[in-house]
C-alpha cells in the first residue's frame, strides 16, 4: 500500500472509533502534525503536558503538503501512531508520531532493520473514565486544570475504595 494511502486508511479507522468513543461532533476535514515519539520519562503527565505544548507552536497543514516530509522521514520510521491532537465542529488534527529506528537499542535495531513499519491509531481515554463504554471529550487533555482536578479525584476516589 502506497504511503499516502496507508496514513488515508489509519485516518479513517481513528475517525470512526473517536466517532463511537468521543460526544465530540469529529469533522473529517483533518488538517496534520508531525512527532517524533521520544523515549518516555517516569513522569507521564509531564510527559503529555510537554507533548501538548511542543504540538501547540506546529502549525497544522494538509496531507499533501505535510507528504515530502513524511516522505523524507519514513526509511527511518520503525512504530507509526495517529491520534486526534485537537478537534472542533469544522477541523480535526491528527498528529502523526513516529518512532525512529535510531532510538531503538543498537542490538534490537539489528534485528528488526529489515521489518516493515508497524502503524497504530490510538484515541487517549481520561483516567478518571472507568467506565470503557462512556463517551468523553476528545480535547480532555487541552483543558489544563479540569484534567488535573479529575485525574486527582479519580486516584483519590481508587485509594478510599481500596480502603
Amino acid at each position: 500500500m502506497e504511503l499516502k494511502q496507508q496514513i488515508e486508511s489509519c485516518t479513517f479507522s481513528l475517525l470512526g472509533e473517536a466517532e463511537k468513543m468521543t460526544k465530540n461532533k469529529i469533522s473529517h476535514n483533518c488538517k496534520f502534525i508531525i512527532s517524533e515519539i521520544k523515549p518516555l520519562s517516569e513522569n507521564l503527565i509531564v510527559e503529555r503536558a510537554l507533548r501538548i505544548k511542543e504540538n501547540n507552536k506546529k502549525r497544522p497543514c494538509s496531507l499533501d503538503d505535510l507528504m515530502p516530509h513524511i516522505l523524507s522521514l519514513y526509511p527511518n520510521f520503525y512504530d507509526v501512531n495517529l491520534s486526534i491532537f485537537k478537534a472542533t465542529r469544522n477541523e480535526t488534527i491528527i498528529d502523526i508520531s513516529y518512532f525512529s529506528r535510531d532510538s531503538l537499542d543498537s542490538s534490537f535495531k539489528e534485528l528488526v532493520k529489515d521489518k516493515p513499519c508497524m502503524w497504530h491509531f490510538k484515541i487517549s481515554q481520561p483516567p478518571w473514565i472507568d467506565d470503557s463504554n462512556k463517551k468523553f471529550d476528545i480535547n480532555w487533555e487541552h483543558y489544563g486544570l479540569r484534567t488535573r482536578f479529575l485525574t486527582w479525584l479519580q486516584r483519590h476516589k481508587l485509594k478510599f475504595n481500596r480502603g
